[in-house]
């Protein structure tokens, strides 16, 4: 499943990005390499698609059918674009703006990340809030 491979590699990519609380670009470009695969992900699979790349928290309490559904009214990536202005409020946190195309149009919506064993998950993005496994 070439989905299950860009996720194994995402994620060592950015385990071995890893490390020490510094805004350098190793870091940013471990943010921008997970935006880029989710929404890859999402544009091939759906909103579920982006299950894989979420924090460990938010998968916990939001299954893939859930999120499929949270991420419904959400405009729908037909390519990732760019991630820009990574920010890092701590060792652990950052926020970027990521844009993508969706039907011809450039959208930018801005995601948080959590640094989690080493790799960068998604800890929210616009829709996420409303994903609840009940």
């Amino acid at each position: 499943m070439r989905h299950g491979l860009l996720v194994m590699a995402s994620l060592l990519i950015v385990s071995a990005c890893g490390g020490n609380y510094t805004k350098d670009t190793t870091q940013e470009q471990a943010i921008s390499a997970i935006a880029q695969h989710a929404i890859e992900a999402w544009a091939d699979a759906g909103g579920g698609g982006l299950h894989d790349y979420l924090s460990l928290g938010v998968q916990s309490h939001c299954s893939v059918t859930h999120l499929d559904a949270a991420l419904a009214g959400e405009p729908k990536p037909n390519a990732w674009k760019d991630t820009k202005d990574v920010k890092f409020p701590s060792s652990i946190s950052a926020t970027a703006t990521v844009v993508f195309d969706s039907g011809g149009k450039d959208i930018e919506q801005t995601w948080s990340f959590a640094q989690e064993d080493y790799s960068w998950r998604i800890s929210d993005l616009p829709g996420l809030s409303e994903c609840k496994s009940a």
